[in-house]
């Protein structure tokens, strides 16, 4: 256990030197990196004022789009990670301790489809207090 989350934080530090850079606006920045060789997907979250580098070779990331979904599931207000089948393969959901600090306003289809997920570590990190979207 302890051999598998020091791997986890060398790749991250890795990712966090790497090339692809995501800037965090006034209000923060949200988004999910699929790890697609270790089948997993990670929820982050950058800070105002703060920069956050996710390595292109890990797998795709995606912003996470803050608004009211509602409705009937459509391509136009599913996540995209939904949208591109990234979460086909997926068997472990990870929400990572800077996600604390995000406050989203809805949650609907986050994990839509996730078939053969089996494990959520860091549902402590959800802060759902302004979620109207489930």
């Amino acid at each position: 256990m302890k051999k598998n989350i020091l791997f986890k934080l060398v790749i991250l530090l890795m990712a966090l030197c790497s090339s692809t850079k995501i800037w965090a606006d006034e209000q923060g920045k949200a988004y999910v990196t699929v790890y697609t060789t270790d089948r997993e997907i990670h929820f982050y979250y950058c800070p105002p004022g703060t920069t956050n580098t996710v390595s292109p070779n890990v797998g795709p990331t995606y912003e996470i789009n803050d608004h009211y979904y509602g409705g009937v599931p459509s391509s136009a207000n599913l996540p995209q990670w939904y949208v591109d089948k990234s979460y086909k393969n997926i068997n472990k959901v990870i929400i990572e301790p800077s996600f604390a600090d995000y406050r989203p306003k809805s949650t609907a289809y986050w994990l839509y489809g996730f078939k053969y997920a089996n494990t959520i570590e860091g549902l402590e990190y959800l802060n759902t207090s302004e979620v109207k979207d489930i």
